[in-house]
């Protein structure tokens, strides 16, 4: 529950994110890119490090 909650406000900011920097760089904002890039930021930041800390643990 703990990474869907992460995932979720990881998502939100990116596209808020997104949306200001189009802004000032007057580019079109495109959601579903800010989604894909926002959801793979998204899995780096939150499984990654629980999953190299249970391999640590492990040695």
């Amino acid at each position: 529950m703990k990474h869907l909650t992460s995932m979720v406000w990881i998502v939100a900011f990116f596209q808020i994110l997104g949306f200001i920097g189009s802004s000032l760089t007057k580019s079109v904002y495109n959601p579903l890119q800010v989604l894909v890039i926002s959801l793979i930021f998204g899995v780096i930041f939150t499984i990654v490090p629980t999953e190299l800390e249970k391999l640590t643990k492990k040695n």
